[in-house]
């Protein structure tokens, strides 16, 4: 049975790390280049991220709410790139769009063939120095469910050019083919060399899609079991030919966000399902995709490098005491904060870390940290005492310089 949607869209996600000592210099070479503007969020347009986030959250997800002044806006338009970048990389996080207008081409008759265009481009700095781009994807005059499907298996692996992409074609924006967006991918990201040490793929795109299927095929009449299987596809990201059978929903959660909608999330990425027949889920859904949804996902994957990284920084053994510091400042206001008041995203969120291990993997670094403390701690012991020995020492011998003197005289 071969599902009908009625829309769709995907965004896929790479992370990249950039040096902190260059840090500055990467936002300085963003605010320079042409292609990219900063975001700056606005109350009024991002009202819905301001409200839903709690603050200590906001403020490291949206830092440049700071900037929503016209006063303040204004003053800091007239500032040099170069002061703009060492204010910005104080700022938790920033956000950079890029520009996608260009000349859109005509359309390519090929019916054998998956066309695309390309809504949104995005790149979100923490000043940790884990960055995230955000490439926004949907499908142009395809209605079927195996079409999501394909594409979404294929274009997560964009980034091996050896692999061959030759049904799925570009149809409008910025781009002219698929290889000058592997070209526009590797000259943001660059080698990634400090990305490779955590044991992370650097090769795969998370997934973050979103699709909406005909009534005709989830309503009231017609259970979500019928098209289970496919779901099953959907969140394990893989083509519509794929035998169900051979799938597995262990290591993988599922959350209904009504009667009619779910949201299906793996190692892999977050994928949800809805359907046509309630239109006014669709719509909140739709709203809530492109920001709290998205917004917590990469909140979520930046929560596991960032102690991927940490991690890494205690076996290396180097500036232990700095690294103990940002590791407690960490917990105390990212990793015990509640995000959300909303007990959907609450959960939403939950079932991520879930399933991403960030519990573990926050623990393990924490008895690494211990470790590493109480043997910082045994070590400082030591020195302490070798001076207070030597002090001791030294102290005795001028007591018995001065006695000799005072028997002399």
């Amino acid at each position: 049975m071969e599902l009908k949607i009625s829309n769709q869209s995907t965004y896929f996600l790479q992370s990249y790390i950039v040096n902190q000592g260059k840090y500055t210099r990467y936002i300085l070479k963003l605010l320079d280049d042409k292609r990219f503007k900063l975001k700056i969020f606005e109350k009024n347009k991002d009202l819905e991220l301001y409200t839903e986030f709690l603050p200590k959250i906001r403020e490291l997800l949206f830092s440049t709410f700071d900037l929503d002044d016209i006063e303040k806006m204004e003053k800091f338009k007239n500032l040099p790139n170069e002061t703009k970048a060492a204010i910005l990389s104080k700022y938790s996080s920033i956000t950079f769009e890029y520009d996608l207008t260009k000349e859109i081409k005509g359309k390519i008759d090929d019916e054998n063939s998956i066309f695309f265009k390309i809504d949104k481009i995005g790149i979100v700095l923490f000043n940790t120095g884990i960055v995230f781009i955000y490439i926004k994807t949907i499908l142009e005059n395809s209605s079927n469910f195996s079409d999501v499907l394909e594409f979404n298996n294929k274009f997560r692996d964009l980034k091996k050019r050896e692999n061959k992409v030759e049904n799925i074609k570009i149809q409008a924006g910025a781009f002219e083919n698929i290889e000058e967006i592997q070209d526009f991918i590797a000259s943001i990201i660059g080698s990634n060399v400090d990305f490779l040490k955590l044991n992370i793929d650097t090769e795969k795109f998370f997934t973050f899609s979103l699709a909406f299927l005909d009534k005709e095929y989830w309503n009231e009449e017609k259970d979500f079991k019928n098209i289970e299987e496919e779901f099953l596809k959907y969140i394990n990201i893989v083509p519509g030919h794929t035998n169900a059978n051979s799938l597995s929903n262990d290591g993988t959660r599922i959350i209904a966000n009504s009667k009619y909608s779910k949201m299906g999330i793996s190692k892999l990425g977050v994928n949800i399902l809805g359907s046509d027949f309630d239109t006014q889920n669709k719509n909140r859904l739709a709203k809530k995709f492109d920001k709290d949804y998205l917004y917590i996902y990469i909140l979520s994957l930046y929560l596991k490098i960032y102690l991927k990284k940490t991690n890494y920084k205690f076996k290396q053994g180097k500036e232990i005491e700095k690294v103990r510091k940002e590791f407690i400042d960490f917990t105390k206001n990212i990793f015990i904060q509640e995000i959300t008041s909303n007990d959907i995203e609450s959960l939403y969120y939950t079932y991520i870390k879930d399933v991403l291990e960030i519990e573990q993997l926050y623990d393990n670094v924490k008895n690494k940290y211990n470790v590493l403390y109480n043997e910082l701690k045994i070590e400082k012991n030591e020195i302490r005492t070798r001076i207070v020995t030597v002090l001791l020492i030294v102290t005795l011998l001028i007591n018995i310089v001065n006695l000799v003197l005072f028997f002399k005289t």
